[in-house]
């Protein structure tokens, strides 16, 4: 299986998520197999020019099966479920290993409803742009 979470920093499973699934200066692609798990992070090509879609097919093409977020807007949620890629969004957990934790005991729920605190501010809590 392999999950993509959009984060703030590239640390690990201490990596914080990002608030804002598209402004998410970089994505932690996590493979699991069986008991292992290991994390490749990839930076987010649509900080540098954004069109429709191409966050999704991005993932899509590096075979994320699963997208965890906390704030993702309808449009990239609609293409995400053309690509056969589910999304959980608006969940709680704030750090790569909080959520893998979760998804791997069943027990990571997400708020379809979720909106960031800042969805007008369009950045992360943490980075500059």
């Amino acid at each position: 299986m392999k999950i993509a979470i959009p984060v703030e920093e590239t640390n690990g499973l201490e990596s914080r998520i990002c608030e804002h699934f598209g402004k998410a200066p970089y994505f932690a692609i996590i493979t699991v197999k069986g008991e292992e798990a290991k994390i490749d992070f990839y930076e987010n090509p649509a900080l540098q020019g954004h069109r429709p879609g191409l966050l999704p097919e991005m993932l899509h093409s590096l075979g994320v099966e699963k997208l965890i977020a906390k704030g993702v807007g309808v449009r990239a949620e609609a293409f995400f479920n053309q690509l056969g890629i589910e999304v959980i969004k608006g969940v709680m957990a704030e750090t790569v290993g909080e959520a893998l934790e979760e998804l791997l005991k069943g027990t990571l729920t997400g708020n379809p409803n979720y909106e960031p605190e800042d969805k007008h501010e369009g950045e992360c809590e943490h980075h500059e742009h």
